[in-house]
């Protein structure tokens, strides 16, 4: 028998199969006669790429595992935003609490606390590359101070977030659980409570030579003390800066605090407290490691302040501001570190002085009487929080706003340089980038001509590209740069090198590349062939490459975040400052004027939309352009994308919506048609839309052809259409801000919250092919085919035909939306459509049909209702069949007499008796092979007789008041022609209906 293979035009492009072969399949190579009537059936689907809901992706770039989505990379190098730092005397180590990475990260030996060392452990997270925030024993989140009783070489840390105070035993290793819990009743509570068992945000921790503990509470506006034994849950035995262990009211005198942040204790038991935000002061209370449980304690000097009541901000020698951490020297001088003024100052005979000393030096400044931050340098200081001395009086600062901690020979006058730094390479660096980091990624675009991808690594103020898609793995490094003179820079800047703030990426069909450039309210092009640090070419929206003044007018931007090029290399803008898009008719060349404008009445007008409309545009964040030169916008403001067809004219109307039911709305919702600020968009090869909905940290898909309102087919990111949980996994999204698809079938989605791309290698649903073999008036013929929401299966009986006819299965055809009048009846978006060559061909018997469907698209629905529902064209409604649904395969079946477009329905079973029929009626034997019922009320019973009262047969009813009857009685014989009376009784409601059977 010759085997046809039918094979759409559309693919053979895609799969490059030459059109002009032909392909004859012979079985055993001859030519088998055909002896007898046969069946020929062609059955395909559209092709599409082919993934599952919520699937895992394959690769990350941008970090070294699937579950870190901190701004770069994590590991035992960096640093984010450090609060506390201690050193063990009693293990030769300097500990740093890492407060934005959630660990405290340690050194071993102090004089191996060099530039670009490694730390050698970490607590808080498992290993190096962890940063995620947990409530365990063994995770922290948000980290403060920090410190370690030197007699034995346990290590105490204020888990800020958590509420709690956690004691590590020593020897502390990595990843290690910590053994006792003070401020909260066990290790997975972190309430807010005022008492001697609770706590509220602690920053900081100190232990005296007696042992006992000292825990300042930014909230609870106190410090208190525990007095070893220390055990999970115990109650603190004195509280200083309050009268109470019950009361955080803020205060300012000798005996209340305000918002206690730092705490230090000397030798003598005196205790050193640094009230911070309201009172910009350090108190010490003297003998408080003496003092009994319960007593009130009155300060005995102050350093900031002239006097116990004033809290005036000050930036002098004997002024504070901010005072956020404290450290005493062998010699008995105290260091506070003043944040707002960025400096570290000198007090001597912190003991024994009086109110309002003045400083006797400055770190981070060039005298104790300045504050400012001199930008980044082995002299300046951003922010410090915690202060450290060792043993040889060497400074230890935090320098928090810069992302590292610095460390200075012992003091001896103004401004010292440090002479080493932890978390970042140099001097004049404050983060820690790398050839294979990201930071706020927010676009990314593939280059057929280089096989490249370009990611816009926007918070890293530049382009990074890979080449060749199909041999990425997770964590590899770039191989090109732009925007900065190398890897490891983040210089912000203006001129035909450098980037600011590059938010997305496009390629032209040459290889050229564009970079919107927000920051600086421009677009620039590179010239094919692309090399690491070259010039642009080329500047849309400013004079020259040296400005970057927004603006809006014909030629000027103002914080464009998107760019798009369309075939014939014009450019669109997505202006989003403007509220408007433009386009650039190629050629392009610089300052050029824009030929339309929409979202705006004209190129001067800037207004912000109170409301949507079809012509209104609140916040372009993307677009893109289809192969017919329609254009789509992101309008993420109004929650929606928007379709302009062609040819675009000024301030047109929008003609399709999707994420909204209509061009007036504007609700932000997590379902299956609705969008909560999308951000991205891109298409497939077969038409298919995606879309990135950053607030519902997902990525759906809208099969073509697309309509307004419409249902997305499928997602990313999440397992279902109503989960919006933000995810760092191979599975999650966090914020997803666009995607893209290479030619290989390779999907690149930006996260940008998670500061990743994710890659997708989808695979190409080929289209299925199918031929019957020898199919002759006696033979039965099963086919199956795949659709984008599951198989579709069609089994057609022996004897079926009666001549010779092509069968066409198409899964996912555009399916009728159901009329209002229809009540009862809700769609499922999943079909398929049967037709024949010859439609004046009649079924002889039932074809069984069965339609797969995904738990997605029955969201809301109840399996056990689903139905099978044909289309009838005459009447414009859906007539549902008798179905028989298997929950565990995901299945629904019935056994159809006519080809047509069939749809998985939930039907709602029928109330009463009272619209009950049957049809076709008359029965005629031969033509129809079933008598449907419907309207039935759900498991009602249908009895069918003969006018004598003699019972041929017996059906159910389905959930869904469905039942059929083949015209046989119970022992399989056809019934003879003739009146038979249907009885149904569904215990309280009864109907008969009389039958006509012909034969």
């Amino acid at each position: 028998m010759l085997k046809k293979i039918v094979i759409p035009g559309f693919l053979l492009k895609n799969f490059n199969i030459h059109k002009s072969k032909r392909y004859n399949i012979f079985k055993g190579g001859k030519m088998k006669r055909i002896a007898a009537v046969f069946v020929f059936l062609a059955i395909f689907c559209p092709a599409f790429y082919s993934f599952t809901d919520g699937q895992n992706a394959d690769v990350v770039l941008g970090k070294v595992n699937f579950t870190t989505e901190c701004s770069n990379i994590v590991d035992a190098n960096s640093i984010k935003g450090a609060k506390g730092i201690c050193i063990d005397t009693h293990n030769d180590r300097v500990y740093v609490a890492d407060t934005g990475n959630n660990r405290v990260l340690w050194w071993n030996g102090v004089a191996n606390f060099t530039t670009g060392k490694a730390a050698d452990g970490v607590i808080g997270q498992q290993d190096m590359n962890g940063h995620a925030a947990g409530l365990s024993a063994t995770t922290l989140s948000v980290v403060s101070g920090i410190t370690v009783d030197n007699s034995n070489g346990d290590l105490y840390v204020a888990d800020m977030r958590n509420n709690r105070v956690l004691k590590y035993n020593d020897p502390v290793t990595t990843g290690m659980a910590a053994s006792v819990v003070l401020g909260q009743p066990d290790m997975t509570s972190k309430g807010l409570l005022t008492a001697a068992t609770g706590m509220r945000y602690p920053t900081d921790v100190a232990i005296d030579s007696a042992g006992k503990l000292y825990v300042s509470e930014d909230n609870n506006r106190r410090v208190i003390r525990f007095t070893p034994p220390f055990t999970t849950g115990m109650a603190a035995d004195l509280v200083i800066g309050k009268l109470s262990m019950t009361t955080s009211a803020t205060g300012l005198s000798s005996i209340l605090t305000s918002s206690c942040y730092a705490v230090e204790v000397d030798n003598s038991g005196n205790l050193y407290v640094a009230d911070q935000s309201l009172n910009k002061r350090v108190l010490r209370f003297n003998g408080v490691s003496a003092a009994s449980a319960g007593s009130t304690l009155t300060a005995s000097a102050v350093f900031g302040k002239s006097n116990f009541i004033s809290n005036t901000s000050g930036s002098t020698s004997s002024g504070m501001y901010y005072p956020s951490g404290l450290a005493l020297d062998g010699s008995g001088n105290i260091f506070i570190s003043d944040y707002q003024n960025n400096r570290v100052m000198k007090y001597t005979g912190a003991a024994t002085s009086t109110n309002g000393p003045a400083a006797v030096l400055s770190v981070g400044q060039t005298s104790p009487d300045s504050y400012t931050q001199t930008g980044l340098t082995a002299i300046s200081l951003n922010t410090p929080y915690g202060i450290a001395i060792d043993g040889t009086n060497n400074l230890y600062v935090c320098d928090s706003g810069n992302n590292r901690v610095l460390k200075y020979a012992a003091p001896a006058g103004n401004a010292p340089a440090a002479a080493q730094v932890i978390g970042q390479r140099d001097m004049v660096s404050s983060t820690y980038i790398r050839a294979n980091s990201l930071a706020g990624v927010s676009d990314s675009a593939y280059d057929r001509v280089t096989k490249r991808l370009y990611v816009a690594d926007r918070d890293n103020r530049r382009v990074l590209w890979w080449n060749t898609p199909s041999s990425f793995s997770t964590g590899k490094d770039a191989d090109g740069i732009i925007g900065q003179a190398d890897f490891i820079s983040n210089v912000p800047s203006v001129s035909a090198s450098a980037l600011f703030l590059p938010c997305s990426v496009a390629v032209d069909s040459s290889g050229n590349l564009f970079v919107a450039d927000a920051n600086n309210n421009r677009v620039l092009k590179y010239n094919h062939p692309v090399t690491s640090g070259m010039n642009a070419s080329v500047v849309i929206g400013q004079p020259d490459m040296d400005s970057n003044t927004q603006g809006t007018s014909i030629n000027t931007l103002n914080y464009p975040q998107c760019i798009r090029l369309d075939s014939a290399g014009n450019l669109y803008v997505a202006d989003t400052d403007n509220r408007r898009i433009l386009k650039f008719n190629a050629p392009l060349s610089t300052n050029m004027n824009a030929s339309v404008v929409l979202g705006q009445v004209d190129m001067d007008t800037n207004t912000s939309p109170s409301s949507a409309t079809a012509q209104t545009i609140s916040y372009p964040t993307g677009i893109e352009v289809d192969s017919v030169g329609n254009l789509y916008v992101v309008d993420n403001n109004f929650s929606r994308v928007t379709r302009y067809s062609a040819p675009l004219t000024d301030n047109m109307a929008a003609d399709l919506v999707i994420g909204q039911a209509d061009f007036i709305s504007s609700n932000s919702v997590v379902t299956r048609s609705g969008l909560n600020y999308p951000w991205g968009l891109t298409f497939d090869g077969f038409g298919n839309l995606y879309v990135a909905d950053m607030y519902n940290a997902r990525v759906l898909k809208y099969t073509a052809p697309l309509s307004t309102g419409m249902n997305a087919s499928q997602v990313l990111g999440q397992v279902d259409f109503v989960t919006d949980s933000n995810a760092a996994t191979a599975g999650g999204l966090s914020r997803p801000a666009n995607v893209c698809i290479d030619e290989y079938g390779n999907m690149h989605i930006a996260d940008s919250w998670a500061n990743r791309v994710l890659t997708h290698r989808l695979a190409v649903a080929v289209p299925v092919l199918a031929t019957t073999d020898n199919v002759t008036t006696e033979s039965e013929a099963t086919l199956t085919v795949t659709g984008t929401k599951g198989d579709v299966t069609v089994v057609i009986p022996a004897n079926t035909f009666t001549a010779n006819v092509s069968v066409t299965v198409t899964p996912d055809p555009t399916l009728p939306s159901v009329p209002a009048t229809q009540t009862g009846f809700t769609g499922t978006n999943v079909g398929v459509e049967i037709t024949m060559s010859d439609a004046t061909l009649t079924l002889k018997k039932p074809v069984t049909l069965t339609v797969g469907y995904r738990t997605a698209d029955i969201v809301g629905l109840t399996a056990g209702k689903l139905v099978l529902c044909y289309y009838n064209t005459t009447s414009a409604k859906w007539i549902p069949l008798p179905s028989v649904v298997d929950e565990t395969a995901r299945t629904v079946q019935a056994r159809v007499t006519h080809f047509s477009l069939f749809q998985i329905m939930q039907v709602t079973a029928a109330s009463t008796l009272d619209d009950a029929k049957a049809y076709p009626n008359p029965f005629l034997g031969g033509v129809h092979p079933l008598i449907n019922f419907m309207n039935l009320t759900a498991a009602a019973d249908v009895s069918i007789y003969t006018l004598r009262g003699e019972k041929v047969a017996g059906v159910v009813a389905d959930s869904a008041g469905l039942a059929s009857w083949d015209g046989r009685a119970a022992s399989g014989a056809l019934v003879g022609p003739g009146i038979y009376l249907a009885f149904i009784n569904d215990g309280v409601n009864k109907k008969t209906i009389k039958l006509a059977v012909e034969r």
